[in-house]
Formats: C-alpha cells, structure tokens, sequence
C-alpha cells in the first residue's frame, strides 16, 4: 500500500512511476490525490484515507511503502515527513527510505526496513511477504517505539517542562 500523493512538487512523478514498477510484479494499491492516470494500475478507486481509515490500511496491508520525492536523486538532501511515524504508530510495516534522520529514530529489521534502490525495494519486498512472522514481529515493535517515545504528548512534555528530548535508541 501506499498512503500519499501520485506527484511531488515540481510535478515530480517519480513515487507514482516507482508505484507502477512494483505494481507489474505485486498487488499495489494507492490511496490519495492525483492518482487518476495510474487508477487502473495502482488499484485506485478515487479515495484518500484519513484517521481511523488511515490506521485501518496501514494495519491490513503487508507491507506500506513511504517514499519520498524524486527518489532517485543524488542531490535529494535531507527529506522526512511524519508519515514513517504515522504508518508504525498504526501497527502498519513500514518499508522506507533509510534517511539519516529515519535512522535515528528507527533501526533496520527491527522496527521498519530500509531501502536504498529500487533494486533493494524490490528484493526486501519479496523477503518480507515470504518472512510473516518476522514482518509482524517488526510492525509491532515499530508501533510500540513510536507509541512509549514518539507520540505528540512525547514531545508536548519536552516544550512545556524544556526537559531536553532522549533518543531511546541513544547509546547511554
């Protein structure tokens, strides 16, 4: 699954061309804005998920993408949005990109995976669909990371008590 918009600023296609890939090899499915010349492709069917539909999908797919724009950049630079953060805390396994700042807050294979190239998308994508029990054994660690650290009444203590944020996964 994927939860998000087919272009990027700059009408950047590239998440949506990546989705088609994928989708001539396993079931893909999109929800969002703007997915109207990849609907029969990416099993769109015109609608966008918010709240507890979004946390419905992430729970049921198998595997839910984030991808970031224009992927494939050399010169991407630091991107992140709260969508990791959003999948994991609905118990969704996440595949992403394995940014500096993801790999912060996040560790491979134990809360989410990562990915690098579309080549390595695509061959973790085949192992986590043949490994369930290590797929769920990740979602749910993931969810209980985001749910015990990063949840807004986390970081709303940080501001109102300026008690300085600690990484759990920090080395102490």
């Amino acid at each position: 699954a994927f939860i998000g918009r087919a272009v990027s600023p700059g009408n950047d296609w590239s998440r949506a061309e990546f989705l088609v890939r994928l989708a001539q090899r396993f079931h893909v499915r999109v929800w969002g804005q703007e997915w109207e010349r990849y609907a029969q492709q990416l099993n769109w069917d015109g609608n966008t998920v918010y709240g507890g539909d979004f946390a419905k999908v992430c729970a049921s797919a198998k595997i839910v993408m984030d991808i970031k724009p224009r992927m494939w950049q050399p010169d991407m630079g630091v991107y992140s949005s709260n969508r990791l953060v959003r999948q994991l805390a609905c118990a969704g396994f996440s595949l992403t990109r394995g940014t500096s700042e993801n790999k912060q807050m996040f560790r491979e294979g134990e809360h989410c995976a990562w990915y690098e190239s579309e080549l390595e998308a695509f061959e973790k994508i085949d192992y986590y669909l043949a490994n369930e029990r290590e797929r769920q054994r990740i979602a749910t660690a993931g969810s209980e990371l985001v749910h015990r650290h990063h949840m807004l009444d986390n970081r709303v203590h940080n501001l109102l008590t300026s008690e300085p944020y600690v990484n759990p996964l920090d080395p102490e």
